[in-house]
């Protein structure tokens, strides 16, 4: 941590606000690594464990062309089976064409046939319905589910009809209909298991979990053929907090497909099985497509299950070997981070954003590390290249501000947290921002304002401790209207977070100037004890105890507060050489930022 994340608010030397430890608490500017390793919803509603989410629909894709495949064939067979009853009944040597090109999977030349039958006779339900069929098995669903609904609108009570137009829309993307056809058609049968297929994969979709792991469940003939839909039973289990049970299905799991191993070792992975998880991909080694990805997502669940050196090792094997993926340098960067190689992940963040520059979340991480670092100019340089790549981020537009709040630039920092508010108008991390920054630059009753809206409906203790250090600031005296808020407002803070020091060390300046030295040291300890670096609070307690008498008492606590100013200047200096190891000259940007 810089000199500046140490200090507590108020402090004697301290800046206007203790900027750099709101600014780290903020909601959307991330200045702390990140690990959760998420990645986009799937079709299906699937997540793999990494952020590989091209790589994972790899292996969705092909499960994917094979339930088209068996969604088709029995289209195709309940199709003969209406029509071939249709054709005894009258015969249509046209659409008995038809019928035999479907049969024989030539959808092109069946269309054009079907077309032909549907210009003589355009409301036939049979044509329309054989035409449903030959657009399904060209895949163009959204046509086909059109086409079905027609044949519904001539006969409702169709159930072939009902049948393919839920499992037609459910491939063209709307599971809401694909749902209420299927309901439909289900109520008077249930044995239908690619129907109930269909219908639980639509549930999934529209976050109706708990449903679609009831249907799913019951579709066991196909799970016998077909282990991707455990895989979906699994998912819907977990969404629906049946931990328990998914994992049991999970370990059920035929171990011969990389594609379907993969992806339970990703779901086992989101269930924080990580043990489990690693023991598949360790069985995929040699046999899964894309072993970048493999091995990004056993790295990263090495280093959910706390051995960060086994991931580090498996990611530098990828860099050694030739591999310029973002992903990977970017956990490598938070595995160095973490054990406080700072010039190793800068480096590696640099990486990242050079084998990747379309993705922002990279640039936020070298940002954030600039802050750490205290390489605010160098951080700004950075920041400029990355808004023209990226205009519309708020969050490099929140990091910009934080470190124009550092170089004492506020406006600079207000402009740019109020265009981050434009492009993310709910976010409070991104109003406590400007709050802060406004209070830097002197303007408290614009701040007072600010914040006295958020913390009132705010469940987060910094607008709140913000609020009361605002009033404080304005000037309270002792049993005043202000007094009673500030007080009101530091109790919510610390009972949405016991362990804030600074809420602590507001409240024991209050209690002080109350004249109560014993609640007021008793606040101080535990802030002390919350955070023992808070230099602040030793200030405050040596001058209660210099008040008291107790001299010896009140020089200890000074020496230590001596100790720990000496400590982060040390820390300050370390940094300064790391930058200077890093051969960043203080204005100069990384080149790559601002190549395409």
């Amino acid at each position: 941590m810089s000199s500046s994340r140490r200090r507590c608010a108020h402090e004697p030397g301290a800046a206007p606000l203790p900027q750099a430890r709101v600014v780290a608490q903020l909601g959307n500017p991330r200045t702390r690594p990140r690990s959760d390793g998420r990645v986009p919803r799937l079709p299906g509603g699937l997540v793999p464990a990494a952020r590989h989410a091209a790589r994972a629909l790899l292996a969705d894709a092909a499960m994917r062309r094979a339930v088209l495949a068996a969604a088709l064939a029995a289209v195709i067979v309940a199709t003969v089976a209406t029509v071939a009853t249709a054709a005894a009944q009258r015969p249509d040597p046209d659409l008995a064409e038809v019928n035999r090109s479907i049969e024989g999977g030539r959808f092109e030349a069946a269309l054009a046939g079907v077309e032909a039958a549907l210009g003589r006779r355009p409301s036939d339900p049979q044509a329309l319905f054989l035409k449903g069929v030959a657009l399904s098995g060209l895949e163009r669903w959204g046509e086909a589910a059109a086409v079905f609904r027609k044949v519904l609108e001539l006969n409702p009570g169709s159930r072939p009809a009902l049948r393919n137009a839920g499992i037609a829309s459910y491939h063209a993307g709307r599971p809401r209909e694909a749902i209420a056809f299927l309901q439909r058609y289900l109520e008077r049968g249930r044995d239908d298991e690619l129907a109930r297929l269909c219908l639980g994969r639509a549930l999934m979709k529209t976050g109706s979990y708990g449903q679609a792991a009831e249907v799913l469940g019951g579709v066991t003939g196909l799970r016998r053929q077909d282990s991707s839909i455990d895989l979906d039973l699994a998912e819907a289990l977990r969404r629906s907090g049946r931990d328990k049970e998914a994992v049991a299905v999970l370990e059920s799991v035929p171990q011969q497909d990389p594609a379907v191993v993969f992806r339970a070792a990703s779901l086992l992975f989101e269930l924080g099985k990580y043990a489990e998880a690693i023991a598949r991909y360790r069985t995929l080694e040699e046999r899964y497509p894309d072993p970048i990805a493999l091995r990004y997502n056993l790295a990263l669940a090495y280093l959910r299950s706390g051995q960060p050196r086994t991931a580090e090792v498996i990611l530098a094997d990828l860099v050694h070997g030739g591999a310029r993926d973002a992903d990977v340098w970017s956990l490598l960067a938070e595995i160095y981070r973490g054990s406080s190689r700072v010039r190793e992940a800068y480096q590696a963040f640099e990486q990242a954003i050079a084998a990747a520059p379309e993705r922002k979340e990279n640039y936020v991480d070298l940002l954030s590390l600039c802050i750490e670092l205290e390489s605010y100019q160098e951080g700004i340089a950075i920041a400029d290249a990355a808004l023209e790549r990226h205009p519309r981020a708020a969050e490099l537009y929140a990091e910009r501000a934080i470190l124009y709040s550092f170089r004492n630039q506020f406006k600079l920092a207000e402009r740019d947290f109020r265009r981050a508010l434009e492009l993310d108008p709910g976010n409070e991390g991104l109003a406590v921002g400007l709050a802060v920054a406004l209070v830097s630059d002197d303007r408290l009753v614009e701040a007072r304002d600010l914040l006295a809206r958020l913390q009132a409906k705010s469940r987060s203790y910094l607008p709140r401790y913000l609020y009361a250090d605002v009033l404080v600031r304005l000037g309270v005296q002792p049993g005043s209207p202000e007094e009673k808020q500030a007080l009101s407002a530091l109790g919510a803070a610390l009972a949405a977070n016991p362990e804030h020091a600074e809420s602590r060390l507001a409240r024991a300046r209050l209690l002080r100037a109350r004249r109560e030295p014993a609640a007021a040291a008793a606040e101080l300890e535990r802030a002390v004890s919350s955070d023992p670096r808070c230099r602040a609070c030793y200030y405050e307690l040596s001058r209660i105890e210099r008040a008291r008498g107790n001299g010896a008492a009140a020089d200890r606590l000074v020496e230590t507060m001596e100790k720990l100013a000496r400590e982060e200047e040390q820390e300050s200096w370390h940094h300064a050489m790391l930058r200077q190891q890093l051969g960043r000259e203080p204005r100069a940007a990384p080149e790559h930022v601002t190549k395409p």
